[in-house]
């Protein structure tokens, strides 16, 4: 769940990427373009929609505590 919260695809594309790169150089040859990676913007809904109720829930917490 952490994972989902801070982007793991993005973690994985990466992962992907890397693996690729040593199994070409394992091999001395480029990697197919066709097991290329593409990356692309990723903007993790989730982990933003959590960071705003958390943000308006501690600005709540902090208004009954100095109320």
């Amino acid at each position: 769940m952490i994972g989902a919260l801070a982007g793991y695809p993005t973690n994985r594309r990466c992962a992907r990427e890397i693996e690729d790169y040593l199994e070409s150089f394992e091999s001395s040859k480029p990697a197919q373009s066709e097991d290329r990676v593409t990356t692309s913007l990723h903007l993790n809904i989730l982990f933003l929609a959590c960071s705003v109720l958390g943000a308006r829930s501690a600005l709540f917490l902090l208004e009954l505590a100095f109320a």
